[in-house]
């Protein structure tokens, strides 16, 4: 299994990547991981090794041989060179492969550099896809955009597993402040220049904006400028990257979670909220309209004016309105999304793309 990092920087993939990695070698099957920085093997990685589980560095084609023999090859993500180079080695000596798109044939995503992908698509990419085996997406939306722009490939749709809680995380109530919370990336998918512009039309009085998360291109000093333009400079905290306790008591502290992105795959951090029981604001950019079909959240337009509204109904909702929804949260991702449920689901369609390779 390749991704492109396993560094705790690059966010949801490097977790449910390696965690998914774990979880089919729990029932007893091999499995490796190989990032092309090195990071699978590196102290900074978020890899947690286990039974079963091959951790490789060094050039891609020494891991293939290191791990021989190969089954089939599952690579995240698309576009980067390392992506290409697993595609032509598949080819080279005729390994089935598996791609994850992982969220990067969305519009909004095509859109981003949107220049540079108008030259790859035609150049490697398109072509790469259409080599696979089986594609792979995280939600129905997902793939039929997918679907639009590869042809003759299959498309499986299996979402991100999570990681449950072994407890209830319980409130901390030592804060004079109520907090909403947002935790990932601070990059512009994410949206956060319209959650800002959200939080100033609204001003919730006793509360604050938490935004956890590493900063990627320089990102943080725009937000930080638009929130003192706007007048909230005392109502937002930046805290940088979380992990491990920090993160789990960012958990604690908050009343409710808000991912305000212009698109999602999946959005791994929406799921990780909800099983520590807290109700989520997310948008149309996200697969997640049972948010507002449970009574977990709300699911709005990825705009100012959409967030603007939600904030608004979940920080004029009492602490117990938040709790009940955040029980419907966890309750739904447990059912839904256990790493066991998912990794059965992989080892089936690895079996499919073995047997394909075999014919």
């Amino acid at each position: 299994m390749a991704c492109a990092s396993f560094n705790l920087e690059y966010g949801g993939p490097a977790f449910s990547v390696s965690r998914l990695g774990a979880a089919i070698a729990q029932l007893d099957h091999d499995v490796a991981l190989w990032a092309p920085d090195g990071s699978a093997t590196s102290a900074s990685s978020v890899v947690k090794p286990a039974r079963g589980l091959t951790l490789l560095d060094g050039p891609a084609s020494d891991a293939l041989r290191m791990f021989a023999p190969i089954d089939f090859i599952h690579d995240n993500g698309i576009w980067l060179p390392h992506n290409h180079q697993l595609a032509a080695l598949a080819n080279k000596f005729d390994l089935p492969r598996l791609v994850s798109v992982r969220g990067m044939t969305q519009p909004w995503a095509l859109a981003h550099k949107g220049w540079k992908k108008k030259l790859a698509w035609p150049l490697f990419q398109r072509r790469d896809l259409e080599s696979a085996s089986f594609l792979h997406v995280t939600s129905d939306e997902e793939a039929e955009n997918l679907s639009r722009l590869v042809s003759g490939v299959p498309i499986e749709v299996i979402p991100n597993g999570i990681d449950l809680p072994i407890a209830p995380p319980g409130k901390s109530n030592a804060q004079a402040e109520r907090t909403a919370l947002f935790v990932g990336r601070i990059h512009p998918v994410k949206g956060l220049p319209n959650l800002l512009k959200a939080w100033a039309k609204i001003s919730p009085r006793h509360w604050i904006l938490q935004i956890a998360g590493p900063d990627e291109g320089g990102h943080r000093k725009q937000l930080e400028a638009l929130a003192l333009q706007l007048g909230i400079v005392d109502q937002i905290r930046f805290v940088g990257a979380v992990s491990g306790a920090t993160k789990e008591r960012i958990f604690r502290q908050a009343e409710v979670f808000i991912l305000p992105s212009h698109t999602e795959s999946f959005g791994m951090a929406i799921a990780e909220a909800m099983a520590n029981g807290l109700p989520v604001i997310s948008t149309t950019g996200s697969p997640w309209q049972a948010l507002q079909d449970l009574n977990m959240g709300w699911w709005v337009e990825p705009t100012s004016d959409g967030l603007a509204h939600a904030l608004s109904e979940a920080t004029s909702s009492s602490t117990l309105q938040l709790e009940e929804k955040g029980r419907f949260c966890k309750a739904y991702v447990s059912e839904k999304f256990s790493w066991p449920n998912i990794a059965d689901r992989f080892v089936e369609l690895g079996m499919t793309i073995t047997r394909i390779g075999a014919l």
